[in-house]
């Protein structure tokens, strides 16, 4: 699985329980959609200690230090990260084997999305 923030794969996560709440609304393929959170977020290790210091700037930076092509992204992707912050509802705790599998299964979709598919809902943000 991989972790909801800097997205790296982890075989050890931490699942933070988060009240849902909209993400984004945006303008997409003509339609006005809205982006739901919905449900904990996982985290790996090294994110478990950002949040844990509240530090959003750590965090912006390992999500881009992965993927450096994000970076006309970063204030996208601090406004997700900061909508965790305010909506988290408690501590962390650690997910099972079992959790992890479920949830690889409910985000195999993500997988069959190509570059061109992404590029395009994130532009439907910047609008």
């Amino acid at each position: 699985m991989v972790c909801d923030f800097c997205s790296s794969e982890a075989t050890t996560l931490m699942s933070y329980p988060t009240k849902d709440f909209k993400l984004y609304e945006a303008n997409v393929f003509g339609r006005a959609a809205d982006g739901m959170s919905i449900g904990s977020w996982a985290a790996c290790p090294p994110c478990v200690d950002l949040i844990e210091a509240v530090d959003l700037d750590g965090l912006v930076d390992r999500a881009l230090a992965r993927y450096p092509a994000a970076a006309k992204r970063a204030t996208i992707l601090r406004t997700l990260q900061e909508g965790f912050l305010a909506h988290r509802t408690g501590p962390p705790r650690l997910m099972s084997a079992a959790e992890i599998r479920t949830a690889d299964l409910v985000n195999a979709h993500h997988d069959e999305l190509n570059e061109s598919e992404i590029d395009r809902l994130l532009e439907g943000l910047d609008a």
